[in-house]
């Protein structure tokens, strides 16, 4: 509710909170990624989508966003990595295949 109504700080102390009770309730995580980076912070949020990651290693959207955390850092492998790890788990994820062609084009293009 902190995070739809634009209390970002609330709404991760919260997520914080609720990990702090269970560590391994993944979508904590990644309900507090999600808001780190519609504030701007992708470094932090890359860190958390990867621990949330690791408590559910099957969720499609999380990888998506953490290949859209890495793109935005600069991170085209780690980003093309997650993309395709998304596309994988859910191989109609229309989205994370136009991600990874956009970030294949700027790995073609730095070279």
């Amino acid at each position: 509710m902190c995070a739809s109504q634009g209390r970002s700080a609330e709404a991760i102390n919260c997520f914080g909170k609720a990990v702090e009770i269970d560590p391994t309730y993944a979508n904590a995580y990644f309900n507090a990624g999600d808001v780190l980076c519609t504030m701007g912070k992708y470094e932090d949020a890359a860190a958390v989508y990867t621990t949330g990651l690791r408590q559910n290693p099957k969720h499609a959207p999380a990888f998506f966003t953490l290949g859209n955390c890495c793109f935005r850092l600069g991170g085209y492998k780690a980003a093309a990595a997650a993309y395709r790890e998304a596309i994988a788990l859910q191989p109609d994820y229309t989205e994370a295949k136009s991600n990874l062609n956009l970030t294949e084009e700027m790995m073609n293009s730095e070279f």
